[in-house]
């Protein structure tokens, strides 16, 4: 296992990496069932529309995991410069965690600003895959990355991105694997169940979302 895999793995509780995965897992279902339920998924806009559900789904999952306590992070929705669409960030006194949906488990998710404003605090251990950062003064940017088909979410991995560039640092820590079929095992990791969320609550999340009443 390499340096970054290891800083990873230590950054966090062990329950946090089991919530991002059951959290992700859950996602999915929960926009499919939503497409499903619509009648739209059957259109061809319906199955393009599908991604964008599951990733309003997994910001829907980190919010309230972050609001009851489960992980230990701050959940804020954030807008991009042209205020035409918004993100999730996860944060605390050492790291700042953005979530993208990807096609494949080693891909890096395409340019934006605020992916590349963030990464400019991993400067150093872009250079130095070795260098520690003072958790005191110095927060990691990880990216969390998900993709799947359908109802069925296949990897989940963090990753720490390189500055000024669309390239990890070091190799991803695979949290989820659909392939392996019982996930993946961490040291210490710990199985946790979120409880799945209420289907009319999460449609409520989306309108207020998609209607600019958030």
């Amino acid at each position: 296992m390499d340096k970054c895999s290891e800083r990873l793995i230590g950054l966090f509780p062990k329950t946090t990496y089991s919530y991002l995965a059951r959290a992700g897992v859950q996602a999915y279902e929960v926009a499919y069932e939503m497409m499903k339920r619509s009648g739209f998924y059957g259109l061809e806009r319906g199955k393009e529309t599908l991604p964008i559900i599951r990733n309003l789904a997994l910001d829907f999952q980190l919010i309230e995991l972050a609001e009851t306590g489960a992980i230990p992070f701050k959940c804020e929705e954030e807008h991009n410069v042209a205020k035409n669409s918004h993100h999730v960030v996860l944060t605390n006194n050492e790291a700042i965690v953005t979530v993208s949906q990807v096609k494949r488990p080693e891909e890096f998710p395409r340019n934006a600003v605020y992916r590349g404003d963030y990464a400019e605090n991993n400067a150093a251990m872009s250079l130095f895959e070795e260098y520690e950062p003072d958790r005191n003064s110095e927060k990691i940017y990880v990216l969390l990355t998900h993709g799947g088909i359908g109802s069925t979410m296949y990897f989940a991995r963090l990753g720490i991105p390189q500055t000024g560039a669309r390239r990890w640092v070091g190799n991803q820590l695979a949290i989820f694997d659909r392939s392996s079929l019982v996930g993946i095992s961490l040291p210490d990791m710990i199985d946790v169940k979120p409880i799945k969320p209420s289907l009319k609550k999460f449609e409520d999340f989306v309108e207020a979302r998609t209607s600019g009443k958030s």
